[in-house]
């Protein structure tokens, strides 16, 4: 009986088959040019960056397309380095994914409008984010990936802080403090996701077929 050789680390095959039926979405350095072009507007609008300011769309759409460009650059790099996983046949592929993401974009828009015209007790819309990280977050490997837990719940809090502070509009509510907080998600979850990606897809040791 043949018994493993002590460099062939054993594989946690939940945990490839988790990351790879969501390949595309632990490619998390994806995020990071968003990320910061998040904390660009927001240090342009504090007054931060001269050029970035309010209402200077030409700047701004130009970051965002410098944000989408170098995305894809890193989604290239993904695809060399691991290359690609075809999607599963059910109604977990992209066409899925995009009907989510619309849904998703619609009611945030909704709970934004709430916010601004009914000026509801607690912010709806950052309790619609935090719902869906959490909601996200709770499944397989979630002891893993516990920064959607993390951002979660400060999401909610921020949601709940109107009971305190009185306002939606005032700190810790107010569009800086926001655009660094989703800055800052998409940066750390996005290298977090890569971290567990790059160690789930390790190289096979080279007496692997031995």
């Amino acid at each position: 009986m043949e018994t493993p050789s002590a460099s062939a680390a054993p594989y946690d095959l939940g945990r490839v088959r988790y990351v790879t039926e969501r390949f595309g979405g632990m490619q998390g350095l994806r995020l990071v040019p968003f990320g910061l072009y998040l904390l660009v507007l927001a240090a342009g609008t504090a007054g931060l960056v001269p050029r970035v300011r309010p209402g200077a769309l030409d700047v701004s759409l130009g970051l965002l397309l410098m944000a989408v460009a170098g995305s894809w650059l890193i989604g290239r790099y993904y695809d060399s380095r691991f290359g690609r996983v075809a999607p599963m046949a059910s109604g977990r592929g992209s066409a899925g994914a995009g009907t989510g993401a619309l849904i998703g974009a619609f009611t945030l828009f909704l709970s934004g409008f709430v916010d601004a015209r009914l000026d509801p007790p607690v912010s709806v819309s950052w309790l619609f984010l935090g719902g869906v990280t959490l909601a996200y977050w709770w499944g397989p490997l979630r002891r893993r990936r516990v920064h959607y837990a993390a951002f979660g719940g400060v999401f909610v809090l921020l949601g709940l802080s109107p009971l305190v502070t009185g306002t939606l509009s005032g700190p810790p509510l107010d569009y800086v403090t926001y655009t660094v907080i989703m800055g800052l998600g998409a940066i750390v979850c996005g290298i977090l996701d890569h971290v567990m990606l790059v160690r789930t897809l390790r190289p096979l040791p080279p007496d692997a077929d031995a």
